[in-house]
């Protein structure tokens, strides 16, 4: 009997889709824990699944899907429900990867980095 299993991205791929989110290019997963509260990371087929924790919307996880066929990202927003699993509550599709950090900090209410203090 053949073993299959569910095609998913590369470690590195899901490592370039986590860094274009937060725009942290040396610790994109530690970016999303210290800002979100992070712990679960699913590598999914195109793209990455992750928790988060005090959104607005009562939104509790979040899908990364990048479209190769159009160069574009999609975000995807769900509230965890106990008996019911993961409901849509928002989706954004057709995303450039400069308006992903944009659009995730504009709807959830959290921000993914510390804005930059310059001193003079």
């Amino acid at each position: 009997m053949e073993n299959t299993t569910i095609n998913q991205i590369s470690q590195e791929t899901a490592l370039q889709y986590a860094q274009i989110l937060t725009q942290d290019w040396k610790h994109p997963y530690g970016a999303l824990r210290a800002m979100l509260g992070t712990k679960l990371f699913i590598r999914r087929e195109h793209g990455i699944r992750f928790d988060i924790h005090g959104a607005l919307h009562r939104v509790t996880l979040c899908d990364l899907d990048y479209n190769e066929g159009y160069d574009l990202f999609e975000l995807k927003f769900y509230r965890l429900k106990k008996w019911e699993g993961p409901q849509l509550v928002k989706e954004f599709k057709m995303l450039y990867c400069d308006q992903l950090k944009e659009i995730f900090e504009e709807y959830t209410g959290l921000r993914l980095s510390f804005p930059t203090i310059i001193y003079r």
